[in-house]
């Protein structure tokens, strides 16, 4: 399976699927920080050998989940350090200096783990699928290695769908998360036979 396979009508539901789950996820992130964040874009892509669009630069913070049920893969919580950091510092009350360290290192699970719930729970109300996420594992690296882990079967070619937060932090500073749905290979026929009948 290939997007090119993919109508244009269906790409975008499948984006606007994405949306709403992640909708769905920033919002408890929003209680979370009692501070505003929202959902910016949604896109989707064949990807090859792990490349994205657009270079990443810096090492990110990755919160990532197997996920398991009627649909298998991955799924990859984002952050930038600075955005982390942040995050952390915001839910503690205290900065912190190595964020793969307690209490920096569960809490950003904790938000993982949420966001991630949140996300699949979206999933299941619009699609119908039964999904459940494993354990979040936190790890630093740069993004491409992060969606390698989160998904070692995406060799040769994958579906990537992203869905952006964004939020403004306590001195005005852009905070941004992506979230990244990566399902088997086995799995991208059974999505895209339910995206096409929604």
């Amino acid at each position: 399976m290939s997007l090119d396979r993919l109508s244009k009508v269906q790409e975008e539901k499948l984006c606007r699927v994405s949306r709403q789950g992640m909708l769905q996820a920033a919002e408890m992130l929003s209680q979370l920080l009692r501070q505003t964040v929202e959902v910016e874009v949604a896109d989707a892509w064949m990807s090859d050998g792990y490349r994205l669009p657009e270079q990443t630069g810096d090492p990110h913070l990755g919160v990532s989940v197997k996920v398991c049920g009627d649909i298998d893969g991955g799924l990859l919580l984002a952050f930038s350090e600075d955005c982390a950091r942040w995050l952390t510092g915001r839910l503690l009350g205290t900065a912190s200096d190595d964020l793969l360290v307690e209490p920096a290192s569960s809490t950003l699970k904790e938000v993982g783990n949420i966001l991630a719930s949140s996300f699949l729970a979206s999933l299941d109300d619009q699609l119908e699928l039964r999904v459940m996420p494993s354990p979040p594992q936190l790890s630093r690296a740069q993004l491409e290695e992060l969606l390698q882990a989160s998904q070692p079967r995406c060799e040769e070619a994958c579906l990537i769908v992203r869905t952006r937060l964004q939020g403004t932090g306590d001195e005005g500073e852009n905070l941004r998360g992506d979230i990244y749905l990566l399902p088997e290979p086995e799995t991208l026929e059974k999505i895209q036979d339910l995206i096409a009948s929604t």
